[in-house]
Parts: C-alpha cells; structure tokens; sequence
C-alpha cells in the first residue's frame, strides 16, 4: 500500500514538473523498451509536447513506430568523440527543455563524463 501511494505521487510530481517547464523533450536510445514507453507516456498524456529521439542504430524500431515522436535523429555512439559535439548541436537546433537519457551507457557517461558535462552546460 505505501508504494502505491509513493508511485501516485511521485507520477504527480513529474506530470506537475512536466506541465509547467518542459515543451520538447529530448528521448536518447529511442530503440529502447523503456524510451518508448517514456514516449508513449508523454505523448498520451502531453500530446503538444514535441519529442525528439535519437539512437546510434538507424534501424531502432522507435525511429519507425508512427505517432512515437515528432522528430528522430540518427546520433554517434556515446563512445564516439563526435557525440557531445552532436548533443549539443541538436539541443540548441530543437531547443530541448529535458531529456530522458537511456541506455544505461549513456545515463553513466551524461553523469560523469566531466567533458561532456562541460559541454552541456554551455548549451
């Protein structure tokens, strides 16, 4: 019972934070189970949020899934040097308000690669 309770409002919290600050959303990995779910949550619940997906593989199966996002990106590997400088660009290009970082790869190198840190807080 005190999950139940603790999922309703942490859901509240992030459909509150959603509501008032975020308009385009940016959704790496987009090949992803759970970046498709993340999309599909949004756009069922925020049909005028723009999303935008990226994925190293031009065949991930978000980029093909009619209605998933607005726009799809194919991006360099994390471990490619040309990938922040790719971030960054499309941040600014899309004027992403927030992304959900997925797969873990990236989420690990988005919280402590100190380059690419650096670089997103120049965007």
């Amino acid at each position: 019972m005190a999950n139940a309770g603790r999922n309703r409002i942490e859901k509240d919290f992030i459909k509150i934070y959603l509501i008032r600050l975020l308009k385009t959303i940016l959704i790496t990995g987009i090949g992803g189970m759970t970046p498709r779910s993340i999309a599909r949550f949004i756009k069922k619940h925020y049909p005028s949020y723009k999303i935008i997906g990226i994925d190293a593989n031009p065949k991930a199966l978000g980029f093909y899934m009619q209605g998933l996002i607005d726009k799809g990106y194919v991006a360099p590997r994390m471990d490619n040097p040309a990938y922040w400088e790719f971030v960054i660009n499309l941040i600014k290009r899309e004027s992403i308000d927030y992304a959900f970082v997925q797969p873990e790869v990236e989420v690990i190198g988005w919280g402590g690669d100190r380059e690419g840190k650096r670089a997103l807080q120049k965007a």
